[in-house]
């Protein structure tokens, strides 16, 4: 598997790279911006500065108009350019297997085996494409976001210092299970579409021999093992969402308290609880986010373990 992503990683190695930076910088500014915005509903409330007022509309409109350009970009390459490389690496993948010992490929089934390949390469691309670009987004602005509380002493640092922690214990806990459910349920999946696929090929022999009703129950076997799997990570996910709201309300409770008496009694300016306000918001988003992206990681392992499984396979063996 690294020996296939190094040989795409030298043909696509600037796109990757600037896809990446293009992120930072978009990144950057769209944190920067709620820091403007506070700053602009100060200059309206506090000071009536009509050229502050002027200056933060003229930069955020700058800076949003970069991030329009850059998502132009950046979406070019994560659409467009990952179906090339995304058909590459399935073509890769395919030669790869034309040297591996008949008997064993001939014993696979076809079906599932394709619908494996294409299923597992999209998921592994679709992490090093789209889900590293989350990851560095969620770092940067974090990095940001912290800095920004650190400086204007912000108890509020505490508060978060405490949910982030608090957050990881549920992840810790299921993960084993987000595991085992994720390679069961992709499984169950390939099995699902082989047969469906199998099913129709037969069309012509089930239909003259009058085995609909066989192989109707046949079916429904296969269905069951796939909805009693998908039943499995529904509860997994409903678990973690509703864990995550419990501790998401006891926060934004405390924040809407606190920085809500603060303002009354002065402590803090309408512009500061603005930004405080919207930096935790995005905070608990980005929470959200790093508990999908931890479920997306074991979805990528699992894809990424299959994939050498096929390409670890035996070598044909040339007569001498």
């Amino acid at each position: 598997m690294h020996t296939i992503f190094s040989k795409i990683d030298k043909k696509y190695k600037i796109e990757y790279w600037l896809l990446l930076g293009m992120n930072i910088i978009s990144t950057g500014i769209l944190t920067f911006n709620v820091y403007l915005e506070g700053i602009l509903l100060n200059s309206l409330v506090y000071k009536a500065d009509r050229a502050a007022f002027v200056r933060s509309i003229v930069l955020i409109t700058t800076l949003s108009l970069i991030r329009l350009l850059l998502s132009y970009f950046m979406n070019k390459i994560q659409i467009l350019r990952f179906r090339e490389i995304n058909m590459e690496v399935n073509d890769v993948i395919m030669k790869e297997l034309y040297v591996k010992d008949t008997l064993a490929v001939t014993k696979m089934n076809s079906v599932q085996t394709a619908d494996r390949i294409t299923e597992d390469t999209t998921e592994v691309l679709t992490f090093l494409f789209q889900t590293i670009n989350q990851i560095i987004s969620i770092a940067l602005s974090s990095i940001l976001i912290f800095t920004y509380l650190f400086m204007a002493g912000s108890g509020f640092l505490l508060l978060i210092a405490i949910l982030l922690p608090a957050y990881s214990l549920i992840y810790l806990f299921l993960r084993p299970k987000i595991f085992e459910v994720s390679l069961k349920l992709k499984e169950a999946y390939n099995k699902y579409f082989s047969g469906f696929t199998e099913w129709l090929s037969r069309y012509i022999e089930v239909k003259g021999n009058r085995r609909e009703k066989i192989e109707t129950e046949r079916w429904s076997n296969t269905k069951r093992t796939l909805l009693g799997v998908a039943k499995r990570d529904f509860l997994l996910n409903l678990n973690m969402s509703n864990s995550e709201i419990v501790l998401q309300l006891i926060f934004q409770l405390v924040l809407f308290i606190n920085g809500g008496l603060s303002v009354i009694s002065g402590k803090m300016t309408i512009g500061s609880f603005s930004i405080i306000f919207q930096y935790f918001n995005q905070l608990l988003g980005q929470v959200d986010e790093i508990f999908s992206i931890l479920f997306k990681f074991e979805s990528f392992k699992v894809a990424w373990m299959r994939i050498n499984n096929i390409l670890t396979m035996k070598n044909e063996e040339t007569v001498k």
